[in-house]
């Protein structure tokens, strides 16, 4: 009788060593994946930032270029000429 008792303190022991390691090295395996995924993701996030930069840059540089002054500028080096007397408006009645 103690011979089995002593066995399936063994095996218990054994089984809750193997249970115990498992949850530890899971822990740390979940613990280093959020780590890595917490980099990637404020690298992303740090890439986003910097092309958004890059787009409102851009939408500046073309609003400045689709200004009239701008369009005036252009037209006159290639040629053309604006005058106020020359414009027409066109409405469209709905």
């Amino acid at each position: 009788m103690k011979k089995n008792k002593f066995t399936f303190e063994k095996k218990a022991r054994y089984c809750f060593l193997a249970v115990l390691s498992i949850y530890i090295v899971g822990g740390l395996m979940i613990r280093s994946m959020e780590s890595s995924l917490n980099v990637q993701s404020q690298k992303i996030e740090a890439e986003i930032q910097a092309l958004q930069y890059d787009i409102d840059g851009l939408d500046i540089e073309k609003q400045n270029l689709t200004a009239f002054a701008r369009l005036n500028d252009v037209a006159t080096s290639q040629g053309y000429t604006y005058s106020h007397s020359d414009v027409t408006a066109y409405v469209s009645g709905k």
